[in-house]
């Protein structure tokens, strides 16, 4: 009986992680793929050798 509780015990835990990790990445990461295709893609407009980016007014997560 004790393994069986310790077991959905870890199986929570895993669960609220893995729940986590995908609301960032539909929170976080899918909307800053949007923002930065865009800079990227009017990069040369801002530097003709394409080095740096603007973002404007969006930010993305710079860590990942």
């Amino acid at each position: 009986m004790q393994q069986h509780e310790q077991f959905r015990k870890a199986m929570f835990i895993a669960e609220e992680e893995f729940l986590w990790v995908l609301k960032d990445l539909i929170r976080v990461q899918m909307p800053a793929r949007e923002v930065f295709a865009k800079a990227w893609k009017m990069r040369k407009a801002i530097d003709k050798s394409g080095e740096t980016i603007n973002f404007g007014k969006d930010s993305c997560p710079w860590k990942e």
